[in-house]
C-alpha cells in the first residue's frame, strides 16, 4: 500500500508513509548487535497478508501487524538472526548464528523443525548467515561451514548439500527453476538443478 517499512541498526522497525515520509509507528525489539566483523547485514522485513516478519540481533524472529505495529508473535532462537526469512506453504524459514535453520508455523510461530549445520574447522558452530530461498518444497540456505543445504520443507532433512573449499556460499536464489549460488572467497557463480544440486554451469567472477 502506501507504507514503507525499515528495520534499523538501532533495533527498531519503522513504518513510514511512503508519499510524505511521516512516521506512522515504531516497533522496538530488545536490541540489535553485531556478531563479528563479517556480519554484514541485518534481516530485512518481508510482508505476507498484512503481517511483517523479520529477525533481530536479540535472537527473536518477530511477526508484527503492518498497520498497527503490534507484535502478533515472536520466536526466540539461541543467537542472532540476521537472515531475511522466506515464506512458503504456510511456513516461515530462517537461520540463526546458533548454527540452526528453523521452520515455523506462519500463523502462530510454533516450531515445526530445526536443522543443525555440520560445522567447519574454523566455524564449528556452523553459523547460518545466508538468507533462504524456497522452491518446489525445498529450502536452500548457506552457512559459515562452507555448505549450501537443500532442506525438505516438511521434515527438515537435507536432500543434498554442496560443499565449498575456500569460503561461504551465502547468496542463493531460484529463478525459472534454476538455483543460482554465489560463493565469496571462491569467486564463482553456479547454476544448479535445485532438485539434485547438479551443476548446469559455473563461471569465475573476477571481483
Amino acid at each position: 500500500g502506501n507504507q514503507l517499512y525499515l528495520y534499523g541498526g538501532d533495533g527498531n522497525l519503522y513504518a513510514l508513509n511512503k508519499l510524505t515520509g511521516e512516521l506512522l509507528w515504531t516497533f522496538q525489539t530488545k536490541g540489535e548487535q553485531k556478531y563479528d566483523f563479517a556480519d554484514y547485514f541485518h534481516s530485512s522485513p518481508i510482508i505476507k497478508n498484512g503481517i511483517l516478519y523479520f529477525g533481530s540481533g536479540d535472537g527473536n524472529l518477530y511477526a508484527v501487524d503492518s498497520k498497527s505495529g503490534n507484535c502478533i508473535w515472536f520466536f526466540n532462537a539461541e543467537n542472532i538472526i540476521h537472515t531475511t526469512p522466506a515464506i512458503d506453504n504456510n511456513k516461515i524459514f530462517f537461520g540463526s548464528f546458533d548454527g540452526y535453520v528453523y521452520a515455523l508455523n506462519l500463523a502462530n510461530g510454533d516450531l515445526i523443525w530445526k536443522f543443525k549445520t555440520v560445522g567447519q574447522r574454523y566455524f564449528p558452530r556452523g553459523e547460518v548467515q545466508g538468507s533462504p530461498a524456497v522452491f518446489d518444497n525445498l529450502v536452500f540456505i548457506g552457512a559459515r561451514d562452507y555448505n549450501v543445504y537443500a532442506l525438505d520443507q516438511n521434515e527438515g532433512f537435507s536432500h543434498w548439500n554442496k560443499a565449498f573449499t575456500k569460503g561461504w556460499g551465502l547468496n542463493n536464489s531460484v529463478q525459472d527453476s534454476i538455483l543460482y549460488t554465489g560463493s565469496a572467497d571462491e569467486r564463482v557463480l553456479i547454476a544448479s538443478d535445485p532438485k539434485t544440486g547438479n551443476e548446469i554451469w559455473k563461471i569465475d567472477m573476477e571481483f
